[in-house]
């Protein structure tokens, strides 16, 4: 990879008015919060190491508020620190240990052997149980790396593979079933059985996904790469974008003959970081679109691209690009007057003559005057 590439994710370089600019892109409920970024002079070695006592100092004192920037933060951390070694065996590896540490950390006590358990009352074990705050943490860090496998799971080439589509489903339900176990208005009268069980579920499937799994596609990382879309003036890209989960732009369906189709760098499922030199990561998705529009005619991005590898030394082709040849019109051409006359001269026939001609006729057949 490029030093420059490699340059742009340098956050930590960046000035006071290089984040002030990357925070006006988040939600619109942190706008308030720039000018006190900017007051503090928070630049990017600063906003790495950013923390919720830090917030609180800077004057981001609403709770929803801190998440919010702690969650853009913690991407440009994970684009930082994490694209050139981050895999989907990577992440499976790092979700079953999680859910490992949690399944120990919550596992029913055998009331037989807990006398402290075997003296309460039925009553009392009938009752909802809350949580602790410690184990709504660990579930709550068990999502983060959830959806980051799910996030691999959901784009090309892995959406394309029967045995990873069926995974992805599992993996989300046993997801959703550890958010409802952890809910104040559950109905389960033991939600650290549930969780438990989520969490044994998670780390087999984990298990089998780094063990037994022999796709070279789940071992290769990320990469980076720079395209630039050229247009005509009031043209569209001809691209969709959505967001995976919120401050991650995909690419979406992209519309053939388009100015995003004809550049040839660009696939479905390619990650959006950077538009003309703007860091987007963590950004609205409103802002992102208002800012492709703004050139006119280039619109320069660095896309993060998942592996399309079927081994490490080649590519798959592009499905996009197979058929473009048959798009192409087929000229035929007549060969030229020289070509034509030294290909007669080859193939030219001693010419019969008269006498050759009616010895060959039948007499019966010539034409006799009445």
């Amino acid at each position: 990879m490029s030093a420059s590439l490699v340059n742009n994710l340098h956050f930590e370089n960046w000035s006071s008015n290089h984040v002030s600019d990357w925070l006006k892109g988040l939600d619109d409920v942190i706008q308030q919060y720039v000018v006190h970024f900017k007051d503090k002079d928070v630049n990017g070695k600063k906003l790495m190491m950013l923390t919720h006592y830090d917030l609180e100092k800077i004057g981001v004192r609403k709770l929803g508020h801190q998440e919010l920037i702690l969650e853009a933060v913690d991407l440009l951390r994970s684009l930082r620190y994490d694209y050139e070694t981050e895999n989907l065996q990577s992440l499976a590896l790092q979700l079953g240990c999680k859910a490992r540490s949690l399944f120990n950390e919550v596992q029913p006590r055998n009331l037989e052997n807990d006398p402290n358990m075997a003296n309460h009352s039925h009553s009392s074990r009938s009752r909802p149980h809350q949580l602790s705050v410690e184990i709504l943490s660990s579930v709550a860090d068990l999502i983060i790396t959830l959806k980051c496998v799910i996030q691999w799971l959901d784009r090309a080439p892995f959406d394309r593979i029967y045995d990873m589509i069926l995974l992805r489903n599992t993996l989300v339900k046993l997801g959703i079933d550890l958010i409802s176990a952890c809910q104040k208005d559950t109905t389960d009268s033991n939600p650290e059985e549930k969780i438990s069980t989520a969490c044994h579920m998670l780390a087999d499937y984990c298990d089998g996904l780094v063990v037994s799994n022999s796709e070279t596609l789940s071992i290769q990382p990320a990469s980076l790469e720079h395209t630039t879309i050229r247009k005509k003036p009031g043209e569209e890209l001809g691209m969709t974008i959505h967001s995976a989960y919120y401050g991650v732009h995909v690419i979406g369906d992209i519309r053939g003959r388009s100015p995003a189709d004809l550049c040839g760098k660009i696939e479905k499922g390619d990650e959006v970081v950077q538009v003309d030199q703007k860091t987007v990561v963590g950004w609205q998705l409103q802002r992102l679109v208002d800012t492709l529009k703004e050139k006119p005619k280039e619109v320069h991005l660095l896309l993060k691209k998942r592996p399309h590898h079927i081994s490490p030394y080649g590519q798959l082709p592009n499905k996009r690009h197979q058929n473009t040849n048959l798009l192409q019109p087929q000229v035929n051409t007549l060969p030229s007057k020289k070509r034509r006359s030294r290909e007669g001269e080859h193939n030219k026939q001693p010419r019969p003559s008269l006498q050759e001609f009616v010895s060959s006729v039948p007499s019966e057949d010539l034409y006799t005057p009445r």
